[in-house]
C-alpha cells in the first residue's frame, strides 16, 4: 500500500523512486499507510457498542476542545439559521463534529475487516446497471444523496 501511496498520480519517469527519495515521501508515505492499516485494524476489532461510543467521545472532543474553525462554522451556521439561538447554533455544531466523527470511525471499522458486517448493513441495488455499463465499456456515474456516510458507498461497491 505504501507504495501505491507513494506512485499513484506520478509520472512515469518519477515511478523509479528517485523522486520520492530526493524529497522524502516514499518512507512518510510508508508510515502513514503502516498507521492508517493499524488504527484501522484496531477499530475493526472493537465492537459495535464500543466503536460508536470512540466516535462519540471523538465527536465530543473536537465539538469541545478544538477550536480549529469552530469560530467560523458557528458564524456560518448564524448565517445560515439567523432564527436559531446560539445554544442551538452549537448544539448543530457539536451534532455536525459528532456525526462526522461517527462516519471516520464506521469507515474505519470496515476497512479493517469488517466485510460481512458491512454486507449486512448496507445494501446495494441496481449494481446490475453499472456493471453492464462497465463491462460494455461506458462510463457510469453513480449519485447518491449527500447524507449519511456516503463515504462507505466506495468500500461497497
Amino acid at each position: 500500500m505504501a507504495e501505491d501511496l507513494a506512485t499513484s498520480g506520478t509520472p512515469a519517469q518519477c515511478r523509479n523512486g528517485a523522486w520520492r527519495r530526493r524529497r522524502g515521501w516514499g518512507s512518510m508515505a510508508a508510515m502513514f499507510a503502516w498507521v492508517l492499516r493499524g488504527l484501522a485494524r484496531a477499530v475493526a476489532a472493537l465492537p459495535a457498542g464500543a466503536a460508536t461510543a470512540l466516535g462519540n467521545g471523538i465527536g465530543w472532543t473536537l465539538a469541545r476542545l478544538v477550536r480549529l474553525r469552530r469560530t467560523y462554522v458557528l458564524e456560518t451556521l448564524a448565517r445560515c439559521f439567523p432564527e436559531k439561538t446560539p445554544a442551538e447554533r452549537r448544539a448543530l455544531y457539536a451534532a455536525v463534529c459528532r456525526q462526522q466523527a461517527l462516519n471516520v470511525v464506521d469507515l474505519l471499522r470496515y476497512a479493517g475487516g469488517r466485510e460481512a458486517e458491512r454486507a449486512e448493513r448496507f445494501a446495494v441495488t441496481g449494481l446490475e446497471h453499472v456493471q453492464a455499463a462497465r463491462a460494455l465499456g461506458k462510463g457510469v456515474l453513480v449519485s447518491i444523496a449527500h447524507f449519511g456516510n456516503y463515504a462507505l458507498l466506495a468500500l461497497q461497491v
